[in-house]
């Protein structure tokens, strides 16, 4: 699969940036949504001319197609440090599975150097950079001995990278120092699958009981105090409260503990992970693995703080089938998944869902229409455009419009119909 570059205009500014051929063979699978930094209702328009793309689903796999450029000369600063924050908004920090074919102006190398918190961009972005396999360079118009520069490249999302196949400069590209790039993916993502270690199951409210908010407090809504003896007061009595929550929270742990078994640590042949730790554990200490108390209790004291924090917390622990002080497993999983459920639930990129798009676009139509006929101007390409639109809108004419209409109620369909139409 090959994909290619889409056009951005912002303040009369124009770029287009053609990294590979063929999309024209794949527009079913093209998703009209408009990624969530476009400023018109088809999204084809950005803030930012240097940042475009548009949404690709592959078996109910959203893939987020990003096409970029970077200006020469400014480093990751200026115009440049605005790209990487658009992108970073457009891709939610990169928990939207991403492709950006980019002119960077950089080698890859200088990404290392971006830092963004306590990581560099790349890593906070969970992607990476996949260059042309073919070619050291893909712009010609640097004077070096190398004959030119590696500026141009994918960054593409980690949960992506078992899909890519190759990538390859194309050298039969007319009129530009700079080479094609061709991506070839495989087209089945739900396929590609990844080893991950086994998480211990928590209880879905272990945030709030980290930040003290499932403790009951009355003096937290209790209103400032008039005078220093009130103050006095309340003081005393919230270290009572807090004295006599500590004894319950120890009566509890000292049940819980008591109840909580030993358990034999269970090294099974077929887990490779097992099988590593009792190896390091008897090369290091020359004592057998199965015996070793110390991993014994401790297996037993973190399954009763499992237990303990989901009856704080007021969850059924009887229900975990992941426990802590368990031997470390390894699943098979794979690294994307489909988007299941009605269409209309469907969360969008940059907040919104499906419907609430569709019902948006169509009224900047009936709008932009409704001027136009005030100054004749409906015979141009866009108004029959928008017409036709509108029509297939009212009956409801493919899979997103016919969703919208499910949750209207007849008559008041009926009666937004009659408006759009007079």
């Amino acid at each position: 699969m090959e994909s290619n570059g889409i056009t951005s205009k912002a303040n009369g500014e124009k770029r287009a940036w053609k990294h590979s051929r063929g999309i024209s063979r794949h527009k079913k699978l093209l998703d009209t949504r408009p990624p969530s930094i476009a400023i018109d209702a088809e999204g084809k328009l950005t803030g930012n001319a240097q940042l475009t793309g548009r949404m690709l689903t592959l078996k109910w796999v959203e893939i987020l197609l990003l096409s970029g450029y970077l200006e020469s000369g400014l480093g990751f600063e200026g115009a440049n440090h605005n790209f990487l924050i658009d992108l970073e908004f457009i891709t939610r920090g990169g928990k939207v599975p991403f492709i950006l074919g980019l002119d960077a102006n950089e080698v890859p190398e200088a990404w290392l150097k971006v830092a963004w918190g306590e990581k560099d961009f790349l890593a906070h972005m969970q992607a990476d950079i996949v260059v042309a396999r073919n070619s050291s360079i893909t712009c010609t118009g640097a004077q070096n001995a190398e004959g030119g520069r590696n500026i141009d490249y994918f960054i593409v999302s980690y949960v992506l990278l078992g899909m890519l196949m190759d990538c390859w400069a194309d050298f039969q590209v007319p009129f530009s120092p700079h080479f094609g790039l061709v991506l070839k993916l495989r087209a089945d993502p739900t396929q590609i699958f990844t080893r991950a270690l086994v998480q211990p199951e928590m209880p879905k409210a272990i945030a709030k009981y980290d930040s003290n908010m499932l403790e009951e407090n009355s003096f937290q809504k209790t209103a400032k105090p008039a005078n220093k003896v009130q103050h006095q007061k309340l003081q005393t009595a919230k270290k009572e409260e807090l004295y006599l929550r500590q004894l319950n929270d120890g009566e509890k742990w000292q049940k819980i503990f008591e109840k909580t078994p030993h358990q034999e640590l269970d090294f099974n042949v077929d887990h490779e992970v097992s099988q590593h730790v009792k190896k390091h554990f008897e090369s290091m200490t020359g004592q057998n693995a199965e015996e070793c108390l110390l991993s014994k209790n401790l297996s037993r004291w973190a399954t009763a703080v499992q237990h303990f924090w989901f009856d704080k917390c007021g969850e059924d622990f009887s229900k975990v089938q992941n426990l802590m002080g368990k031997l470390p497993q390894i699943e098979t999983k794979p690294v994307v998944k489909a988007k299941l459920g009605d269409l209309r639930q469907m969360v969008l990129p940059g907040g919104g869902d499906v419907c609430t798009r569709v019902w948006a676009s169509m009224k900047v139509k009936t709008e932009a229409l409704r001027k136009w006929m005030q100054k004749g101007a409906y015979r141009t390409a866009a108004a029959e455009d928008a017409i036709l639109r509108l029509e297939q809108f009212m009956v409801g004419e493919g899979q997103l419009f016919e969703h919208v209409w499910k949750d209207v109620e007849p008559k008041l369909a009926l009666r937004i119909k009659v408006e759009i139409v007079f």
